[in-house]
Formats: structure tokens, C-alpha cells, sequence
């Protein structure tokens, strides 16, 4: 019966060791990743700032208008170019108050319109 007895605590002990031992190395394996982690934080949150700066930079009216001039062929919007949209159509109250936003108009040159006196 004594070793019976002796042969459980011995077979608990050893258990209790190995979980001991588990638990140690899973604990060494968290806080290493904890730890990679961190610095993975702060190596994203430092990207995160300059990304930030870069975008401020991007977003500057001289960057935006270069691009515009380089990328899309813009320019600016002159006398020459602008057109002038003059309201033609007599008053129709039935169809301006069923659809108000549909109306229709001409087209003026922007010479035109100066000449007329039509305002923009």
C-alpha cells in the first residue's frame, strides 16, 4: 500500500515538473512575441508618420496644380475659354414647378456675352 502511495506522488511529481517546465517555455514563447510585436508597433507607427507627412506634402495647392498641368493636360480657366449659360426658354410655370432643375438654355461665347451684356 506505502508503495503504491510512493509510486502516485512519484507519477504526480513528474507531471507536475513537466507542466512546470511547459509552462516556463510557453511563457518565454508569449513575451518573445509580445515583444516582437512592440517593435513591429513602432516600426508601423513610425512609417505611419512619415506616411502622414508624405501625404501633407501630396496634398500642398503647388503639388496639386503641377500635377493637374502634368497628368491631365489642365489649365487654367481664361475669358477665352469660359462659356456662359444663358436661360432662353419663355416661362413655363406648370413645367417649372413639376421639374424645376430641367430647363433650357444656350450656349453663349464668352466674347458674345460681354458684348450682350448677359451676366454669368
Amino acid at each position: 500500500m506505502n508503495l503504491r502511495v510512493n509510486a502516485l506522488l512519484l507519477v504526480a511529481l513528474v507531471a507536475t515538473g513537466l507542466l512546470l517546465v511547459r509552462t516556463a517555455h510557453d511563457s518565454r514563447r508569449l513575451y518573445a512575441d509580445f515583444e516582437r510585436a512592440k517593435d513591429q508597433e513602432q516600426r508601423l507607427a513610425g512609417e505611419y508618420k512619415r506616411l502622414e507627412a508624405e501625404a501633407r506634402g501630396a496634398a500642398t495647392h503647388l503639388r496639386v496644380e503641377k500635377e493637374a498641368r502634368a497628368r491631365l493636360q489642365m489649365r487654367p480657366a481664361t475669358p477665352a475659354v469660359t462659356h456662359v449659360v444663358v436661360d432662353t426658354a419663355p416661362a413655363d410655370p406648370v413645367r417649372d414647378k413639376a421639374n424645376p432643375t430641367q430647363r433650357r438654355g444656350g450656349v453663349v461665347e464668352a466674347g458674345a456675352a460681354a458684348a450682350s451684356g448677359a451676366t454669368p
